[in-house]
Protein backbone atom coordinates (compact mmCIF):
# COMPACT_ATOMS: atom_id res chain seq x y z
CA UNK A 1 0.00 0.00 0.00
CA UNK A 2 0.83 3.95 -0.98
CA UNK A 3 -1.64 5.46 0.48
CA UNK A 4 -5.46 4.77 2.25
CA UNK A 5 -8.63 6.39 3.11
CA UNK A 6 -11.24 5.41 5.03
CA UNK A 7 -14.45 6.85 5.20
CA UNK A 8 -17.88 6.37 7.12
CA UNK A 9 -21.48 7.82 6.92
CA UNK A 10 -23.87 7.89 9.69
CA UNK A 11 -25.68 5.14 11.49
CA UNK A 12 -29.22 5.39 9.63
CA UNK A 13 -30.61 2.15 10.73
CA UNK A 14 -28.92 0.27 13.76
CA UNK A 15 -30.17 2.63 16.20
CA UNK A 16 -33.81 2.14 14.72
CA UNK A 17 -33.26 -1.69 14.70
CA UNK A 18 -32.23 -1.61 18.45
CA UNK A 19 -35.24 0.03 19.85
CA UNK A 20 -37.13 -2.66 18.57
CA UNK A 21 -35.43 -5.36 19.50
CA UNK A 22 -35.34 -3.62 22.75
CA UNK A 23 -39.30 -3.23 23.30
CA UNK A 24 -39.67 -7.00 22.66
CA UNK A 25 -36.47 -7.99 24.69
CA UNK A 26 -35.02 -6.37 27.57
CA UNK A 27 -31.85 -7.58 26.86
CA UNK A 28 -31.41 -4.73 24.01
CA UNK A 29 -31.75 -1.91 26.80
CA UNK A 30 -28.49 -1.27 27.13
CA UNK A 31 -27.72 -1.08 23.19
CA UNK A 32 -31.23 1.36 22.75
CA UNK A 33 -30.33 5.01 22.28
CA UNK A 34 -26.57 4.45 22.01
CA UNK A 35 -24.18 6.19 19.17
CA UNK A 36 -23.24 4.21 16.25
CA UNK A 37 -20.69 3.92 13.73
CA UNK A 38 -21.56 4.55 10.55
CA UNK A 39 -23.15 1.88 8.50
CA UNK A 40 -21.28 1.98 4.83
CA UNK A 41 -17.77 1.99 5.21
CA UNK A 42 -15.51 3.06 2.10
CA UNK A 43 -11.65 2.03 1.64
CA UNK A 44 -9.84 3.27 -1.02
CA UNK A 45 -6.41 2.01 -1.22
CA UNK A 46 -3.45 3.17 -3.96
CA UNK A 47 -0.66 0.85 -4.57
CA UNK A 48 2.76 1.11 -4.79
CA UNK A 49 2.21 0.47 -8.73
CA UNK A 50 -0.46 2.68 -8.79
CA UNK A 51 -3.39 0.93 -9.28
CA UNK A 52 -6.54 1.36 -6.84
CA UNK A 53 -8.73 -0.89 -4.89
CA UNK A 54 -11.61 -0.04 -3.54
CA UNK A 55 -13.14 -1.90 -0.62
CA UNK A 56 -17.07 -1.02 1.32
CA UNK A 57 -17.98 -2.89 4.61
CA UNK A 58 -21.82 -2.57 5.04
CA UNK A 59 -23.18 -3.89 8.12
CA UNK A 60 -26.95 -3.10 8.07
CA UNK A 61 -28.67 -2.32 4.88
CA UNK A 62 -31.36 -4.76 4.02
CA UNK A 63 -30.62 -6.69 0.50
CA UNK A 64 -32.65 -8.82 -1.13
CA UNK A 65 -31.79 -12.31 -0.94
CA UNK A 66 -29.77 -13.76 -3.83
CA UNK A 67 -29.57 -17.53 -3.66
CA UNK A 68 -25.69 -16.76 -3.88
CA UNK A 69 -25.23 -18.40 -0.54
CA UNK A 70 -27.27 -21.11 1.97
CA UNK A 71 -29.33 -19.81 4.48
Amino acid sequence: MDFILCVSGNDFSLNDITKELAAEDSSYNIYADKPFRGNMNTTTIRTIRGRTIMLQHNVSSPRPKTGMFPA
